[in-house]
């Protein structure tokens, strides 16, 4: 899209609504990452097929850097993460 690269996900709002389309600065996300995967298995929950069931739990969180919008003395506001509104 005009060089600004396109990610899909499948957390996006209905096509059509507020937030189905936004524009956004990753660099102004913060990642917080809550040490190492832990990981178990177990042969118990399908033993009566023989298989073994393998669990991964990972937690990660972010939120972006800005806490509101700046408004420039003009009246218009920046922020980096912009969301095209309803349309129809």
């Amino acid at each position: 899209m005009l060089g600004i690269p396109v990610v899909f996900v499948e957390q996006a709002q209905t096509l059509g609504t507020a937030g189905d389309l936004m524009l956004g600065d990753l660099s102004q996300y913060i990642c917080a990452d809550y040490g190492n995967v832990d990981e178990a298995s177990s042969i118990h929950l399908k033993f009566d097929y023989g298989q073994t069931t393998f669990r991964f739990i990972y937690y990660f969180d972010g939120q972006p850097r800005w806490r509101s919008t700046l408004t420039q003395v003009a009246g218009d506001e920046l922020s980096p993460f912009v969301t095209v509104e309803t349309r129809s």
